[in-house]
């Protein structure tokens, strides 16, 4: 677009130092540009700024997984003036690139290892606690099935440490109070225990 505007202003000049051309005629030339440039500045704007989107600043390429508004989509196409994405959902949305131009996007492609975090969220009755665990990933998010993957791995491997340490939720017990009863006879009684219940059973001496 530079070189196009040069060679314009080159061939003008040329054309006023050689005389085929008249002064007249270049200021009538002008007001004919004025005139187009006011009816069609604005698409020219939207133009230039998706040129320059897409050749300069390029924050995305066909593949990416990008965040935009909160939303994670795939870029599927890039056109000179809309680029299409694909939801989680399968369903294509089509931004204008003056208007991505505006906003702020998230480049999972080009993002490095994802960094750790954990997090001490509440405490629940003085008897479970709730952490949130952000893990260390060897890979960026731009596969998500891997992601998910690796996810439910690591709540696996954190399930069975658990168990190897003993780390149970036990409920407390709770008072019963038993108004009527049927005779014992009429019922099967089990004179068997829970696992973690240490005391005699009830038919034992």
């Amino acid at each position: 677009m530079v070189n196009i505007v040069v060679g314009i202003i080159i061939l003008l000049v040329w054309l006023i130092i050689l005389g085929i051309t008249s002064t007249k005629f270049l200021v009538g030339m002008s007001l004919q540009v004025v005139v187009v440039a006011f009816i069609f500045g604005n698409m020219f704007n939207t133009v230039f700024k998706s040129i320059i989107y897409l050749c300069v600043i390029h924050p995305l390429d066909v593949g990416d997984r990008c965040e935009i508004d909160g939303i994670h989509m795939v870029v599927e196409v890039l056109n000179i003036l809309t680029t299409v994405f694909l939801r989680f959902d399968n369903q294509k949305v089509v931004y204008p690139n003056s208007l991505l131009w505006t906003k702020s996007i998230g480049n999972y492609y080009r993002s490095p290892e994802m960094a750790p975090m954990i997090v001490f969220k509440d405490m629940e009755s003085l008897n479970s606690a709730r952490i949130a665990v952000w893990p260390t990933h060897r890979m960026n998010h731009q596969d998500m099935g891997e992601r998910w993957a690796r996810k439910s791995q690591l709540v696996e491997e954190i399930a069975k440490i658990c168990r190897v340490l003993d780390i149970k939720y036990r409920l407390y017990p709770l008072d019963i109070n038993v108004k009527t009863m049927t005779s014992p006879t009429s019922l099967p009684v089990s004179d068997r225990l829970p696992p973690h219940w240490s005391g005699p059973a009830s038919g034992s001496k």
